[in-house]
């Protein structure tokens, strides 16, 4: 995917923004909804970083999509078929419409199947929610961590910055948990860490655990 991810022409620009709270306690049940159907029926003004924290704590929080499904709809698009690639993404979108690898895949294969307008909204959600993450932190420190809402999101933005991953490890901070990732430039062999806020997964989980 690492290929295919370089196709947004996303710029790896790290807003250094302060950490912002994960969840918001004013949230209400249906704000993630209300978004998502703005978003779905075109309207480019969604707040993305809002729409991602909405979902976070939403009862519609999945922590991610199924790994087969997003398997199969990678290797469609490898193999040139593309149609079939866009109904996997399309498939998982249904489920879990913030899924960023799904948004990639339907903006490349609508693109090599000419059906631009669509290729071009689908390019516009990934480069959205991409950059929302970046607008979280910067991913510098455990008080910049970057927002996730799945462990796979940070192996997404390992990509978009052209790293490669070495050992992870979890730290839990106050009320707050992260993942720290190690990291590796191949172009210059330089390392780096990278910290991302898991609160949403965190927090999903441990809803289920105590039912």
């Amino acid at each position: 995917m690492r290929a295919q991810l370089r196709c947004l022409g996303i710029a790896p620009v790290l807003l250094a923004t302060g950490f912002l709270v994960a969840l918001s306690q004013s949230q209400t049940p249906d704000k993630y909804q209300t978004l998502l159907a703005r978003l779905k029926q075109g309207d480019r003004t969604v707040d993305f970083l809002e729409l991602r924290r909405a979902y976070a704590a939403s009862p519609d929080y999945i922590e991610g999509s199924d790994r087969d499904e997003s398997k199969a709809m990678s290797n469609a698009l490898d193999q040139g078929d593309y149609s079939q690639a866009l109904e996997r993404a399309k498939k998982i979108l249904e489920k879990y419409y913030l899924d960023i690898d799904a948004h990639q895949v339907a903006y490349l294969a609508n693109r090599e199947l000419h059906i631009q307008t669509e290729a071009d909204f689908h390019h516009f959600v990934a480069h959205g929610l991409i950059d929302a993450i970046f607008q979280s932190g910067d991913c510098k420190t455990q008080q910049t961590a970057c927002e996730v809402l799945s462990t796979h999101e940070e192996y997404i933005i390992l990509q978009v910055l052209g790293l490669t991953p070495g050992s992870q490890g979890l730290v839990n901070s106050g009320k707050h948990s992260f993942d720290v990732l190690d990291a590796t430039d191949p172009k210059t062999q330089k390392k780096v860490t990278l910290y991302f806020n898991i609160d949403a997964e965190i927090g999903h989980f441990e809803k289920i655990f105590s039912k």
